[in-house]
């Protein structure tokens, strides 16, 4: 937030030095990650960005896969299959709403796919995101302290919830992964 601004809340911006350091761990010979994305929505392009940093950082090599619209996603998808050992997508509107292609392409290939949002029905292997009801409940304390303390929004921090972890048990099986010990705390299998 900016300075002197009286602004404050609950950020639902991914962890994603999380997400990643989860992924290495879940599936740790993976040595490329497709990442699939719409790069016209800034949201997903600040995503991609840091996603890139991380991946980097364990050695990972990332190929970008842009679809700019959903008549894109099914190419987009089918490149990321042929070119890369899973599938990573950032919190991004079009491949969201364009999900069950994504899924059905990987799945035919056998390729896992991570998502930065959950809540899919189809559920990819993992999905990763933000604690919606535990944010909700962090503002809720939020407004009261601003309430009863007579604090100003500017005089708070934003909140940055904790994200979860859901693992889909099919997709384990259906791809022969194994939950690692360091992870079973962590993770809720669906």
């Amino acid at each position: 937030r900016e300075p002197n601004s009286n602004i404050t809340g609950a950020t639902d911006m991914a962890d994603i030095q999380k997400q990643i350091r989860v992924i290495k761990e879940l599936l740790p010979n993976v040595k490329k990650i497709a990442i699939l994305f719409n790069p016209g929505e800034t949201n997903s392009t600040i995503l991609v960005k840091r996603m890139k940093e991380e991946l980097a950082k364990y050695n990972i090599e990332f190929q970008d896969n842009g679809a700019n619209s959903q008549a894109d996603v099914a190419a987009a998808t089918q490149n990321a299959v042929q070119n890369a050992q899973a599938i990573l997508i950032p919190t991004d509107n079009t491949i969201s709403s364009a999900f069950p292609i994504v899924k059905q392409i990987a799945d035919k290939a056998k390729i896992p796919v991570i998502t930065t949002w959950t809540g899919e029905k189809d559920a990819p292997l993992m999905q990763f995101g933000v604690d919606y009801v535990q944010s909700g409940v962090q503002s809720a304390d939020l407004l009261t302290q601003i309430i009863k303390n007579k604090l100003k929004p500017m005089e708070t921090e934003i909140i940055a919830p904790n994200s979860r972890i859901y693992i889909n048990s099919y997709e384990l099986k259906r791809l022969n992964i194994t939950i690692p010990e360091s992870l079973k705390q962590e993770v809720t299998l669906l």
